[in-house]
C-alpha cells in the first residue's frame, strides 16, 4: 500500500514554481533540518514473541486519522530520513475514525523474524514525516544462553564458526545449532517449522565453539542460526541473523595438504589434513602409487590408486584406506577440485613402509583380526542389534587362534561387548550426526592384542533397506588355495558384501559364515547362501536351484542360488560355426534344459505372488544374450547378434540382469568373470571377453539396482595357486540393490552408478583396475601374471579390484538429505 497520496497536479505546480524561481535568478537556500518530533512512541508489549501482536502507546501534537505506525523487519528499508526506502513489514493506523492525540495501537506481527534489530516508526498522515523518535526492539523468548557467529566473513560453501553458552548447568549431549537459509521457515515459535534445517551440528558441553560447513546455505540474503535444546526446538539463546558472501569464483591452489599419519605403512589407512579457499562437496584427495601418474596442469595422467572426498569445508581431516598402495617406494597425494583435476594445494610425496613381514609370505605372523574394519548392515533407530566378532579373530595360516577376551575399547554407550565377542545394544531413537563406530579390543593371555573397528550405519525410519549381494563359485570348495576359509571371509568383509550366494562350496560355506558371525544355509550339492540376516530354507523351486528367504530389516527377500551344468558345447564355437549353430547346440545341452526349468519356476513364483521380489544369483555357464546384439565385429568374433538361449529364457521369465542394468556400456564393461587367472594364456588370445561372462545376479519385482561390479582380490594365478589371496578362478559379481521399486520416471532398475575418477564421466573406478578386469581376456591375464610376479618380489602386493559407489543419487532412488537433523529426519 502506498503511503504518499499527493496528486500529479500538485507535483506539477511545485515544479513550475521551482522553474520560475530559477528564471528570476533567485538562489535556493539549503533546506532546513527537519524539526525534532514532539510526540512519543512506546512499545508496551513485554518481550514479544515472533508472531505476537505488538502494542504501542503514542502521543502527538498533530492528530490525524491517517497517522500510522509502521514496523520494519529490515531497518535499512525504514524511513530513516523521513523518506520511503521500502514497504513496511507490518503497520496500522493509530485511529482511523477520530484524530486522537494519544492512545494505544496494536499492530499485527506477521513477518518479523528474531535475531536482529527491528524498528517501529510513528508517521504523519499516510506519509513518512516522523511524529516521534523511532523505537528499536527485538522479538524472541527469554533465554539464559548466548550464541555468536565468530567467522569474520561468512561465505557460501565455507565454514561457519559459532561460540555458544547453553545457560544450563549440565550438558544434555544433544543440544544443537541449526542454521536455516530462510528465516521464515525456522523455529520462530520454538516448534518444528515444517522443514529441516539447512545445516546443523551438535554442540559439546555447556559452552565452547563449533564449526559447521555452510553446505547448501546461499548468499545475498538473511540466514538465521539457533542454539536449541536436547534434539528439539526450545531456544537456549537468542538467534543470530547474518548474510553470506558469494562463494569464491574459482579454485585456487593456495591451500595445503599434510599427511598426519606417522610412519605410514602399506595396508594401513592414511590420515590427511587440508586447507583450501575453495570448499566444495566434491573436492577430493587422490593418492597415486606411481607419482608420475598424479594429475598436473589440471589434467589426469592415470587413475588414482585410492581416494576419498574431503568435507565441504575450508579445512579438515580425512582418512583414506591405503587400498592397493604398495610399500618400499614414494607415493603421491593431491588435493583436487570438484571431481576434477585442478590442484587446490601443492602435491605431496611420501614413502610407505612395506607391510610386515618384509620378506617371504605376506600372511600375518601372529593371531589377528581378519581385517581392520567392517561395516554392518544399516538398521533404523530404536532397533536391537546383536552380532559376534569372535570368529574374525584368526590364527596364523589357518590355524586356530589362542583364546581371546573381547572388550569395547571405544564406541557409543548403547553398545556392549561381552567377553565372548558378542556385541549387543539398541540403536538410539534419533540418528546421530556421525555414523557410530565401535572399536573392539581382543586380548590373549600372552598379552597379544588386536583391534577391530565396526561401523554401524543408521537409516531413516521407513527407508527401504539396501543389500550388497554377490555370487561366487568357490573353485572346488577353495581346495586350490591355502587357508581358503579365512581368505574368503576376509574378501567378503573387505568388499562389504552382506549377502553371498556360493557355488561349489565343498561344504565350507558354513565355516566361512562362522568366521563372519553370519548365518548360513548350505546343501549337499555345494550351494549355499550366507548373510548377517536371518535365513529360512525354502523348498527347492526347481532342480539345480537352492532357495532361502532372507529377512532384511523386516523385509523378506527370496533368494535363489543356482549352478547350471558346466559341460556341453564349447561356447567358443560361435566364433567358427556362427550364431545359428551355437544357439542350436546350446539348446540341446543339459544347461539349457536346467535354465528352461528355472525360468518355468520363476514364472510360477511370479504368478503365485504378483509383484513379489526375487533375487537369483549363480553360475550359469553361458554368455549373455544382452551382450551379443551388435553387428559382426572383433568384440563378438564376427558372429554378430547371438540369442544365447540360457539367458534368453531367464529374461523372458521377467528377470533383469543387474550387471547389465548398471553397466550399459558393453564395450567398456564386458563383464567377463572367467579367465581371471594369470599364467593361462595360449594362442587363443583373440578370444572375445564377452564369451567369459558366465556368472550373474538377476532381480525381479520391486527391487532397484543401484550399482553392479566385478570383484577380485589380488592377482590370482593358475599355478601355483596356493598363495592366491582370491579363492576362486572366477570374479565375483556384486550388485547393490534397494528393496523398493524405482521411483516413477526413475529409469528402470537404477542408473549405471558412475564409478570413474571425478570428472571423467566414465564407468571406471579410481583404482583403474576394475575397467581392466571388465575388459579382461587371456592377453590381459598374462600381463596381470607378470605384475603378480613383481608383487611377490616387493612383498605381497594386494590389489582390491572394486569400483567405488556412486556418490550421486541412483536413478530411480531418491536420496535422503545427508545433513538432516535427527529430529527433522524423523518427521
Amino acid at each position: 500500500m502506498r503511503r504518499i497520496t499527493r496528486s500529479a497536479v500538485v507535483a506539477a505546480l511545485i515544479g513550475a514554481v521551482v522553474a520560475a524561481t530559477a528564471a528570476l535568478g533567485v538562489v535556493a537556500q539549503p533546506a532546513a533540518a527537519a524539526p525534532t518530533p514532539n510526540g512519543t512512541l512506546t512499545l508496551t508489549s513485554t518481550t514479544p514473541a515472533p508472531g505476537d501482536p505488538l502494542t504501542f502507546s503514542y502521543t502527538t501534537d498533530k492528530p490525524n486519522t491517517k497517522n500510522w505506525v509502521a514496523v520494519y523487519n529490515d531497518p535499512a528499508t525504514g524511513p530513516t530520513d523521513q523518506k520511503s526506502h521500502g514497504s513496511s513489514t507490518d503497520w496500522a493506523y493509530v485511529d482511523s475514525t477520530t484524530a486522537s492525540s494519544s492512545g494505544t495501537v496494536t499492530v499485527a506481527s506477521t513477518g518479523l523474524t528474531p535475531g536482529h534489530d527491528l524498528v517501529a516508526y510513528f508517521l504523519y498522515a499516510d506519509g513518512y514525516t516522523w511524529l516521534a523518535q523511532p523505537v528499536t526492539f527485538h522479538v524472541g523468548y527469554t533465554t539464559s544462553g548466548s550464541l555468536a557467529l565468530t567467522t569474520t566473513t561468512p561465505r557460501a560453501g565455507g565454514d561457519l564458526t559459532f561460540s555458544y553458552r547453553t545457560g544450563d548447568a549440565n550438558a544434555s549431549g544433544t543440544d544443537w545449532i541449526a542454521v536455516y537459509d530462510d528465516p521464515k521457515k525456522s523455529p520462530l515459535n520454538q516448534t518444528y517449522p515444517g522443514s529441516g534445517s539447512t545445516a546443523w551440528s551438535y554442540v559439546s558441553g555447556t559452552s565452547g565453539t563449533v564449526t559447521i560447513p555452510a553446505g547448501a546455505l546461499t548468499s545475498g540474503h538473511d540466514v538465521i542460526a539457533y542454539l536449541l535444546a536436547d534434539d528439539g526446538y526450545t531456544w537456549l539463546a537468542q538467534p543470530v541473523v547474518f548474510r553470506l558472501a558469494a562463494a569464491a569464483s574459482g579454485p585456487t591452489a593456495g591451500g595445503t595438504l599434510t599427511l598426519l599419519t606417522q610412519d605410514p605403512m602399506a595396508g594401513k589407512p592414511l590420515t590427511f589434513s587440508f586447507t583450501t579457499a575453495t570448499p566444495n562437496a566434491k573436492n577430493w584427495i587422490g593418492v597415486y602409487d606411481d607419482p608420475s601418474t598424479a594429475p598436473s596442469g589440471g589434467a589426469s595422467h592415470g587413475a588414482s590408486t585410492t581416494w576419498e572426498y574431503v568435507p565441504n569445508a575450508t579445512s579438515g581431516t580425512v582418512t583414506i584406506p591405503s587400498g592397493a598402495l604398495t610399500g618400499g617406494h614414494a607415493v603421491a597425494a593431491v588435493l583436487l577440485y570438484d571431481d576434477g583435476y585442478v590442484n587446490l594445494a601443492p602435491p605431496i610425496t611420501f614413502t610407505l613402509k612395506a607391510e610386515p613381514p618384509l620378506t617371504g609370505s605376506t600372511e600375518p605372523t601372529v593371531d589377528h583380526f581378519l581385517t581392520d574394519d567392517i561395516v554392518r548392515p544399516a538398521v533404523g533407530p530404536s532397533t536391537a542389534v546383536r552380532f559376534s566378532v569372535a570368529g574374525m579373530w584368526a590364527g596364523v595360516r589357518g590355524a586356530a587362534p589362542a583364546a581371546a577376551t573381547f572388550t569395547a575399547q571405544a564406541g557409543p554407550d548403547w553398545l556392549a561387548v561381552a567377553p565372548d565377542g558378542t556385541v549387543t545394544g539398541t540403536t538410539p531413537a534419533s540418528i546421530p550426526a556421525q555414523t557410530p563406530l565401535l572399536t573392539v579390543l581382543a586380548t590373549e593371555a600372552s598379552g597379544l592384542t588386536g583391534t577391530l573397528t565396526v561401523e554401524l550405519p543408521l537409516t531413516e525410519p521407513g527407508a527401504p533397506p539396501t543389500v550388497h549381494a554377490a555370487t561366487l563359485t568357490m573353485w572346488d570348495g577353495g581346495t586350490h588355495v591355502d587357508d581358503a576359509v579365512d581368505k574368503l571371509a576376509r574378501s567378503i568383509l573387505v568388499n562389504r558384501f552382506d549377502l553371498v550366494a556360493l557355488q561349489a562350496t565343498g561344504g565350507n560355506a558354513t565355516a566361512v559364515a562362522q568366521r563372519l558371525g553370519w548365518n548360513a544355509i548350505e546343501d549337499a550339492a555345494g550351494l549355499a547362501v550366507i548373510a548377517p540376516y536371518p535365513l529360512t530354507a525354502l523348498p527347492a523351486p526347481a532342480p539345480a536351484v537352492f532357495a532361502v528367504s532372507a529377512a532384511v530389516a523386516g523385509t523378506d527377500l527370496p533368494v535363489w542360488n543356482t549352478a547350471l551344468d558346466g559341460g556341453g558345447p564349447d561356447r567358443a564355437s560361435v566364433c567358427t560355426d556362427g550364431a545359428a549353430a551355437a544357439v542350436a547346440a546350446e539348446k540341446g545341452s543339459t544347461r539349457y534344459a536346467q535354465a528352461h526349468t528355472v525360468a518355468q519356476a520363476v514364472n510360477a513364483a511370479r504368478t503365485a505372488t504378483p509383484g513379489g521380489r526375487l533375487l537369483l544369483l549363480g553360475a550359469l555357464g553361458s554368455p549373455s544374450n544382452l551382450d551379443w546384439t551388435g553387428a559382426p565385429s572383433a568384440a563378438n568374433c564376427g558372429a554378430g547378434p547371438v540369442a544365447w538361449p540360457v539367458t534368453s529364457e531367464l529374461q523372458a521369465a521377467g528377470l533383469a540382469d543387474a550387471f547389465r542394468t548398471a553397466r550399459t556400456d558393453i564395450a567398456a564393461d564386458p563383464g567377463a568373470t572367467a579367465g581371471i587367472l594369470g599364467g593361462t594364456v595360449n594362442a587363443a588370445a583373440a578370444r572375445p571377453a564377452l564369451l567369459d561372462r558366465l556368472d550373474y545376479v538377476y532381480v525381479a519385482g520391486p527391487l532397484t539396482v543401484q550399482d553392479a561390479n566385478l570383484v577380485v582380490d589380488g592377482f590370482p594365478q593358475a599355478s601355483p595357486s596356493n598363495a592366491n589371496r582370491w579363492v576362486s578362478d572366477r570374479a565375483a559379481v556384486e550388485a547393490t540393490i534397494v528393496l523398493a521399486a524405482p521411483a516413477a520416471g526413475g529409469g528402470g532398475s537404477g542408473g549405471g552408478g558412475g564409478t570413474a575418477d571425478p570428472g571423467t564421466g566414465a564407468a571406471a573406478g579410481h583404482s583403474g583396475l576394475p575397467g581392466a578386469l571388465a575388459r579382461t581376456g587371456d592377453v590381459l591375464g598374462l600381463v596381470l601374471a607378470g605384475i603378480a610376479v613383481a608383487a611377490v618380489v616387493i612383498g605381497g602386493l594386494t590389489i582390491l579390484i572394486r569400483r567405488r559407489r556412486d556418490a550421486s543419487t541412483p536413478s530411480g532412488t531418491p536420496e535422503a538429505e545427508p545433513t538432516a537433523h535427527p529430529e527433522e529426519a524423523n518427521r
